[in-house]
């Protein structure tokens, strides 16, 4: 991560996922960090003090993954829309707690039920929420 409001430009990695990380985005608060990786994992970072992130959520495919973003509408108590794909087409989405999450309350979490909807016959690269409607989302593919 770089701090750009700084003369000195800091940053710090995160080496978590074992393979090439595709897409990144923040949580609509800047609290939590999400990640899609070619390891087949998307994973969920809760962002502290300084820069430095901690896995609070790892979410598993069968394949590579593409693309995440997390809905803005997040409510206190609910869980998030967090949207993934892979090479496949389809597009998941996860019901994750991410404003719940402890940063040291043990091992990561690990969802297994995403709602799946297949949207293309070929990969998606790209997929955003509706700021003003978590309920509405879009895809992109080659």
């Amino acid at each position: 991560m770089l701090a750009l409001d700084s003369n000195e430009r800091t940053h710090s990695s995160h080496t978590d996922h074992k393979d090439d990380v595709a897409a990144l985005t923040f949580s609509d608060d800047g609290q939590f960090l999400l990640s899609a990786s070619a390891d087949c994992t998307a994973r969920v970072w809760r962002i502290r003090s300084g820069g430095s992130a901690a896995v609070c959520s790892t979410l598993l495919h069968e394949e590579p993954v593409s693309c995440i973003t997390c809905s803005a509408n997040a409510r206190p108590n609910e869980p998030s829309n967090v949207a993934t794909s892979c090479g496949d087409g389809r597009l998941r989405i996860w019901k994750v707690p991410i404003d719940k999450f402890a940063v040291n309350a043990g091992p990561p979490s690990r969802f297994s039920s995403p709602k799946i909807f297949k949207c293309h016959d070929s990969a998606i690269w790209s997929c955003a929420f509706n700021p003003k409607h978590d309920d509405q989302i879009t895809t992109a593919s080659s």
